[in-house]
Order: C-alpha cells, then structure tokens, then sequence
C-alpha cells in the first residue's frame, strides 16, 4: 500500500512537469486543448482549517498556489494543483498535492479528488510514506456533488485513505452555499466530523458540528488587467465553542 501511494505521488508531480510543459503551447491554443494554467496567493490574518486553528494561535499566512488543468465540453475537466501555506510568525509550512477530475451531467457537477497533505516544517522524509500517523504525508479523497448552477447547494464527503491516527476517525462532510448579494459574495457552510478524532478535536463517538460560518468577499479593480479580492470569514465550532474572525485578501490570475 506503501509502494503504491509513493508511485502516485510520482505519478502527479509527472503530471505537472507535462502540464508545465505544454503551458505555452497551450495559451496558443488554448481553445482547442483545453489547458489552462492560473495561480494566485492568499494572505490570511490567521489559519483556520475544517472548524480548528492550525500553525500557531493568531500566526497569519502567505498561501501562494499554482492550478494545472485539462478540460473538455463533454469529458470534464482533469485538475492538479500545488498550495502552500507559509507562517510568518511562527514556523510552520504546509504543502498539499491535489489531483481532481469534475463533470458536469445532467443531474449535476460531481467531483472526485485525492488530496496529499504535506508538512515540510515537521522536518520528515519527504518520501517517508508510511501509515498510523508514522509518515510525512496523509491522503485524504473527497467526494463533491453540486445539483445545479440555479441551486449550487455544494455536498463534499471526505475522508483520510493514508497515515490516519492509530484509532482515529477522520470523516469529514460538509454543504456549502454560494450567492450574491449587491457588490458581495458570500458563502455559507456547516460541516461536521465523526468522532472520537484527534485529527478533527472531537471528543464523541458520533458526528459532530465542527466547521460553521459564512464567508463574504468583494473584488476591487485597480487597473484593467488587475484586481484584487478583500474578505472576511466569520466561522465557529459548536463543538469546541471556539470563535473566529479571518480577514483575506486574494489575488489569482
């Protein structure tokens, strides 16, 4: 299982290197490939992950990231993306892998993700891909429904397939809702985490609300070519209690 969790890891790194490489190809002829590459950066006043406060207390965050991705009209698209997040007050350096295929069908957009979760400041071998919480790296994969553009109520349905705590459950699910509202855009959620999971801070047996808020944003055009987005999340776990405030400011190309 091991082994081959290291090839598939190998397996998407090639595939950037290929995507890269097509890059400029692909801006020529961009309408009949269908590849497509965009990046972007976050910088966040603090790092709140799934209902829980990752890197540090109030440790803000540069979280640059770079998307490669195929699509086409009647087979989907095929995505690979890198995000990282850098502490700029205490250390802490995370690094996810992400490879995700979506379609869209007339009973509406499914996803199905695998997402490599990787923590170079905790000072393991990168290709240490062991299981029980021993290794470097933890694979989660996810599952999305979206019924239609007109109702684009979000299903996510995760759960880690590699280095899971030894008797920890990590299930994660999760609906989301997107609208606008004047010159914002915002975004409701509510997810919640099957216990008992440290990975998760829950300490029951059953399903609990962990991850609850709403997310409001607006672009600013300084130029033409360039603009920029300013948000603020207001989320809070019912589980723990805990409340938290996360201002954003965001630019992708």
């Amino acid at each position: 299982m091991k082994l081959f969790y290291k090839f598939t890891f190998l397996g998407l790194i090639a595939f950037a290197i290929i995507f890269s490489s097509q890059n400029i190809k692909a801006q020529e002829e961009e309408n009949a490939t269908g590849f497509e590459f965009t990046y972007g950066a976050d910088l966040i006043s603090r790092y709140i992950w799934r209902g829980g406060e990752l890197a540090g207390k109030n440790n803000p965050q540069f979280q640059p990231s770079v998307n490669f991705s195929y699509s086409t009209e009647s087979a989907g698209t095929v995505s690979f993306n890198i995000w990282s997040s850098f502490g700029l007050k205490k250390n802490y350096i995370e690094t996810d892998f992400t490879l995700s295929y979506n379609i869209a069908t007339n009973f509406g957009e499914f996803g199905v993700s695998l997402v490599d979760y990787y923590y170079p400041y905790q000072k393991q071998k990168f290709f240490n891909f062991k299981d029980n919480g021993e290794g470097s790296h933890t694979v989660e994969a996810a599952f999305s429904y979206v019924p239609t553009e007109d109702f684009p109520l979000k299903l996510l349905l995760a759960n880690n397939i590699l280095n899971d705590l030894p008797n920890d459950n990590s299930l994660y699910i999760e609906a989301s809702y997107p609208f606008e509202l004047l010159t914002l855009s915002f975004n409701a959620f509510a997810g919640a985490a099957k216990g008992n999971s440290l990975y998760y801070g829950v300490n029951t047996d059953k399903f609990e609300l962990i991850n609850t808020g709403i997310s409001v944003s607006r672009e600013v055009s300084f130029t033409e070519s360039f603009a920029m987005q300013f948000g603020l999340d207001e989320i809070y776990n019912p589980h723990t209690k805990k409340n938290y405030i996360v201002l954003k400011i965001s630019y992708y190309n």
